[in-house]
């Protein structure tokens, strides 16, 4: 009987060191195989800045993320609307986060986080780089409804608002001012953004405000809101000797743009020339940048989706269209991302102002 009962007890070992030994060859056999999550890919979450609520930088922000969560396998763009130079003081403040971070800004970025220039608090060793414009061959200008304010020399005495201090608005046209000798002169009344610009100037708040000029991107909403309550809107003008010493004391690229009498007439359909006569206007290339924070292989991924579906933004915007055929055309190399130069050079399309 113990004969017969040690012999079952080592068949039952046996048995079940077999069948832990298929077991584990199974098991080896499916370690092969990645499991759900190992087949997950990651995700790489942007942290995007666009400007106010409603303009062309926010709605392009909003097509950016579509396109790239439609597009793209891990590369997500969470576009979030700020004010002025809010991007860029949280670029400044929070080092941390340069690694996620692109956001809307202007041609002068790059040299003024060199130069640790206001909103930046101290020079930046790796400063915000170009990826792309949805406004090439853009400007900005300043605006009045007074026909009596034509140049610089004309805002004496008058309330001024050129934006809030370190917004690009504000950085292009207060060397403008101090190179006219004028900056105590006027009283400057800085409003929050571009649509409470042309609010204020409805109102009565100020003489003379300023606005962007996007011709590719179709009418400017703020232009159009005063032409549609019967006023007439009139540019003021800057004279080239102006721009030329603003940008020699500045160090920043601060350039004219001419603009032919009644160039905008079709735009606005005005039955009055806009502008009035030839004007120059400031030029302001609007575009997204990073830092080298953000790896090569992000930026360049990110931006070789979006030329690769360029045709997709003009779903979203009449700028879409605008930046389909340009987007590279915003700053010279020095001041590009590597990742946005190499998917520029890689398809073809063309980097730098012309």
């Amino acid at each position: 009987m113990l004969k017969r009962l040690g012999l079952c007890i080592v068949i039952c070992m046996v048995a079940v060191l077999v069948s832990c030994s298929t077991q584990g060859n199974v098991g080896s056999d499916n370690s092969t195989v990645p499991s759900e999550e190992e087949k997950a890919v990651e995700t790489i979450e942007l942290q995007a800045f666009t400007s106010q609520e409603g303009s062309t930088g926010s709605v392009i922000g909003i097509a950016i993320s579509e396109i790239m969560r439609k597009n793209h396998p891990s590369i997500r763009v969470a576009a979030q609307t700020s004010i002025g130079a809010e991007p860029l003081i949280e670029f400044d403040l929070n080092p941390d986060k340069r690694s996620s971070l692109i956001f809307i800004s202007s041609q002068l970025t790059p040299s003024q986080a060199r130069m640790g220039m206001t909103p930046f608090t101290s020079p930046i060793e790796n400063p915000p780089l170009g990826l792309f414009t949805y406004g090439p061959g853009s400007s900005i200008t300043l605006v009045t409804l007074n026909p009596d304010i034509k140049e610089i020399q004309d805002l004496t005495g008058k309330k001024v608002d050129i934006g809030p201090p370190g917004s690009n608005s504000y950085e292009l046209y207060y060397p403008i001012l101090e190179a006219a000798g004028i900056v105590d002169q006027i009283v400057l009344t800085p409003t929050e953004g571009l649509g409470s610009s042309s609010q204020a100037l409805r109102d009565g708040l100020i003489d003379v405000g300023w606005t962007s000029l996007i011709p590719d991107a179709g009418p400017n909403s703020a232009i159009n809101e005063l032409l549609s309550q019967g006023k007439q809107v009139y540019f003021v003008n800057s004279e080239d000797q102006l721009f030329k010493q603003a940008a020699k004391n500045s160090g920043l690229t601060i350039l004219p743009v001419k603009t032919q009498k009644g160039y905008f007439n079709e735009l606005y359909k005005t039955e009055y020339d806009l502008p009035d006569r030839d004007i120059n206007t400031n030029m302001y290339v609007p575009g997204f940048f990073a830092s080298t924070d953000v790896p090569e292989e992000v930026i360049y991924e990110l931006v070789k989706t979006l030329i690769k579906h360029k045709e997709e933004l003009k779903n979203y915007h009449s700028a879409g269209a605008a930046m389909a055929k340009g987007m590279g055309q915003f700053l010279n190399k020095e001041n590009m991302h590597p990742g946005a130069i190499r998917a520029y050079e890689e398809t073809g399309m063309k980097i730098g102002i012309e």
